[in-house]
């Protein structure tokens, strides 16, 4: 089955993806990274979204360097790319992403991250993927998030920088709270992140608030945080 476009809006693709999620939830990948060469954001977010489901991590390429190839586990163009293991399509057909995944990886070859870098889960897909892309230039083994419930399942991995958006948690903040005071007890190199444009209360799982942030601002974060040795 293919996807269509009513209005070149990413959010209609996400009912595309629940409709699937039984099919995809029980394949689970680990320690693969894909890397996407496309320019189409609908599309490329739909690829992330089905990935995701699957516990594989991804990121967005603006072309191929072959002396990155060892970055990724494989990479999704439209494009033949010759010398790199390479999955290639004219429309996304979830059969075909899964059909590639299960002739290329198996389960003996499935080794567990030990952590990833950073999860992102601001309040818009636009944020997300900003933010993603800009970080992506500094570290691989990133992943966004637009929901509490794939919130609250990212965090079974470990990641060494969460940065949250206060909107998308105050809603069911006290929960929320718990769940990642718990994540930094047993994570204590945990760095968390929270954005907020007004001042909050009872965030103390945050280890700093941020209430603006530019790119260079955001890249010295990263630099100050996420240990790339």
């Amino acid at each position: 089955m293919g996807y269509l476009y009513l209005d070149n809006s990413a959010y209609i693709l996400k009912p595309f993806i629940n409709d699937y999620k039984p099919n995809l939830e029980y394949r689970r990948f680990k320690n693969i990274h894909a890397g996407i060469i496309n320019d189409n954001k609908n599309e490329n977010f739909l690829l992330q979204s089905i990935l995701l489901k699957m516990g594989i991590s991804s990121e967005i390429l603006y072309k191929h360097n072959q002396k990155d190839n060892k970055n990724y586990s494989f990479i999704i163009s439209k494009e033949k790319i010759d010398d790199v293991l390479n999955f290639t399509f004219e429309k996304i057909h979830i059969e075909g992403v899964v059909d590639f995944l299960n002739t290329h990886f198996t389960q003996e070859c499935y080794i567990a991250r030990d952590c990833y870098n950073v999860l992102i889960f601001k309040s818009s897909y636009f944020e997300n993927d900003l933010i993603l892309n800009i970080t992506n230039q500094f570290c691989s083994h990133n992943q966004t998030i637009d929901n509490l419930s794939d919130f609250k399942k990212a965090l079974q991995f470990r990641f060494k920088l969460i940065l949250v958006d206060y909107e998308v948690i105050k809603f069911d903040l006290t929960h929320i709270s718990q769940i990642l005071q718990e994540y930094k007890i047993k994570n204590p190199q945990i760095v968390i992140l929270l954005f907020s444009k007004n001042r909050v209360k009872d965030c103390d799982f945050a280890n700093l608030i941020l209430n603006d942030i530019n790119k260079s601002e955001w890249l010295a974060l990263l630099k100050q945080y996420i240990n790339q040795a």
